[in-house]
């Protein structure tokens, strides 16, 4: 008999249409059924890399979530790191507006998830979507 071991687990329904975040500025985010890793220490931002997979926020990488929020909801990344200091626990308003963008570019055929995974260097043979 195998020892039992004990595992977080993270699902999201594919049609709840919901994203999900939070933590304590180091977490995830799942939407259209792809997590999205994030961190960041707002008490020692300089200590460790921060931002997706730790490789930053991809602020100035047309289609990413953060690129979004910048370009069309009036919000700073300094704005939203800031948050982390104050009140933020999360991602959630972030990947919220970023939905609405994730569903506009789907219906013209744009699969705007797998793209910024490929920012990552995820090419479409190494993972699926549940969606």
């Amino acid at each position: 008999m195998k020892p039992y071991t004990p595992v977080d687990a993270y699902a999201v329904m594919p049609t709840a249409g919901v994203v999900i975040s939070g933590g304590n500025g180091g977490d995830n985010t799942i939407t259209k059924g792809v997590r999205f890793l994030w961190v960041y220490n707002s008490t020692k931002p300089e200590a460790s890399p921060s931002g997706f997979i730790g490789r930053g926020w991809f602020e100035e990488t047309e289609g990413s979530p953060i690129w979004y929020c910048i370009t069309f909801c009036s919000m700073t990344l300094e704005g939203i790191l800031a948050g982390f200091g104050r009140d933020r626990v999360s991602l959630n308003d972030v990947f919220q507006n970023w939905q609405n963008y994730v569903d506009a570019q789907g219906s013209q055929g744009k699969d705007v998830v797998q793209l910024f995974q490929a920012n990552f260097g995820f090419d479409s043979g190494c993972w699926t979507n549940l969606t």
